[in-house]
């Protein structure tokens, strides 16, 4: 008997050995399915940033022919007390527009060593007459951007040709009538425009026309050269400039404020959106530097989850850095307008955000008719982290003109202006910014949802499963035992 009751005994243990071991293999699956629900970001994160610029790939296919629906919306500013203006008084614009146009964006890109990709981006615009608020022959009263320059030169010039300018000048005013589509991209015949780009080939004289923009329809930056982020080396620098037109360096400053750093605004490195950097950097070549967008929000899409980096104070301001100031700005220039002359083939330009956000007051106070306000006007960038891509994007930026009243610029009673001209924005259409965002939705997040809560079911499941079998398992043990002990009972009351 009591052999009997050591076998019986063993087949227990066995059986409840088996059943633990069971239940631990379930607690293994519910644990292994959670640790991949908790890694599901860094899965794909892993994932992404591996898909980097490479040659062929989708990623540098849809990089060379951006396919969304791009415009570019001009705003013109309009002076409504043009005699007044001339007489001292503060000018007072009429904002005219949107001039819509449509945006063209192609590459041509090639590979090297290093993991770095060059390309050269070819824009073209399209006036969009159906979207637009107003014509391409709308007639805006605005500076006369060759007069505006021979005022910023002719002290600089020999004494010979000072005397040849003066005269010519004199039969002119620093503010004229033009078209919409003279002013921008179409240009004006001019023959002094004619005689100036004999004396400074660079400046933007095509065709004997000059225009605010007509300089930059159907023409590119340069070379640029970036990371293409294929390795592990670089994948956190993809589409990072290091290069423009094989240069580490920018032309036109000096040591301290030279430097080449950010990307071009279309692509960034990818990044976890419980984790955003600080701050980014964007070099827009006609923006003349590198500026910091800094993050601000994160922002809801269509479902999809955005990082918002946007300007802050130091935004076309030197004043953050005596450094950049000595090399890039005059001393003691005013916050949120910056000097693009060096950039723009020593034309009096200067660029802010629109109506003067960010700028100094006293900028501000010098105009009438202009109200600032941050959703209207800030630069932003609304970016889904995972794959760096600006889904609501918001370049804007005013082109301004330093003036003098009249010619005589040394005179007291005829101080310098800033005197904005246009801003413009780049935009994605409300209806690409949907599809982008659906696609991201249904390609990306879709896909982790669905992932997600087959893993939690499975945890789930699995845990049940372990309770579940663990108390039979040993249910069935005890039932064993009891019956084990009453029968060792019943047989030594017979024996005795």
């Amino acid at each position: 008997m009591t052999n009997c009751a050591y076998i019986c005994s063993d087949i227990m243990k066995s059986r409840g050995i088996a059943g633990l071991g069971i239940s631990c293999a379930f607690f293994l699956v519910a644990c292994l399915s959670l640790l991949a629900y908790l890694k599901i970001p860094s899965f794909l994160q892993l994932a992404v940033s591996r898909s980097g610029l490479s040659p062929g790939s989708f990623a540098a296919d849809l990089f060379s022919a951006i396919p969304f629906d791009i415009r570019q919306n001009v705003y013109m500013f309009n002076i409504t007390n043009s005699e007044d203006f001339f007489n001292g008084a503060k000018p007072r614009f009429k904002q005219l527009g949107p001039y819509i146009f449509r945006i063209g964006l192609r590459k041509q890109m090639t590979w090297s060593e290093g993991d770095l990709l060059t390309f050269r981006e070819n824009r073209k615009f399209w006036f969009d007459a159906d979207l637009s608020h107003g014509h391409l022959n709308d007639t805006v009263y605005t500076v006369d951007p060759i007069y505006a320059m021979a005022q910023e030169v002719i002290d600089e010039l020999p004494e010979f040709l000072e005397r040849l300018f003066r005269p010519l000048l004199k039969s002119r005013k620093v503010l004229f009538k033009h078209s919409v589509d003279e002013l921008l991209y179409n240009g004006y015949s001019d023959s002094l425009a004619e005689l100036a780009h004999l004396i400074k080939p660079n400046l933007p004289v095509i065709g004997g026309k000059i225009g605010y923009l007509r300089a930059f329809n159907d023409t590119d930056d340069g070379d640029i050269t970036v990371f293409a982020g294929t390795n592990p080396f670089t994948k956190d620098k993809r589409n990072l400039i290091t290069q423009w037109n094989h240069k580490k360096t920018i032309p036109y400053y000096g040591d301290g404020c030279n430097g080449i750093w950010g990307a071009n605004a279309e692509l960034f490195p990818s990044f976890l959106s419980s984790s955003p950097p600080a701050q980014i950097g964007v070099f827009l070549p006609l923006l003349c530097r590198p500026w910091s967008l800094h993050f601000n929000e994160t922002r809801q899409e269509n479902g999809i989850e955005l990082a918002r980096f946007a300007t802050g104070l130091d935004i076309f301001s030197p004043s953050n850095s005596s450094q950049i100031e000595q090399c890039a700005q005059p001393a003691g220039w005013p916050r949120g307008v910056f000097d693009v002359r060096a950039c723009q083939h020593s034309f009096p330009a200067l660029i802010s955000l629109p109506h003067f956000l960010h700028s100094d007051e006293k900028i501000l106070d010098a105009v009438d008719g202009l109200t600032p306000n941050v959703t209207e006007h800030d630069f932003h960038l609304d970016i889904f982290p995972l794959l760096g891509i600006p889904v609501r994007p918001a370049i804007r930026a005013q082109i301004n003109v330093r003036i003098w009243r009249h010619l005589d610029t040394s005179q007291s009673n005829n101080p310098p202006i800033v005197y904005p001209v246009l801003w413009q924005e780049i935009v994605l259409s409300e209806s690409a910014i949907s599809y982008l965002s659906t696609m991201i939705w249904y390609i990306i997040l879709l896909p982790e949802t669905t992932l997600r809560v087959i893993l939690m079911l499975l945890t789930i499941l699995s845990v049940s499963l372990a309770v579940s079998y663990a108390y039979t398992s040993f249910s069935k043990v005890s039932d064993e035992e009891t019956e084990s002990i009453l029968a060792s009972a019943e047989d030594s009351a017979a024996s005795s």
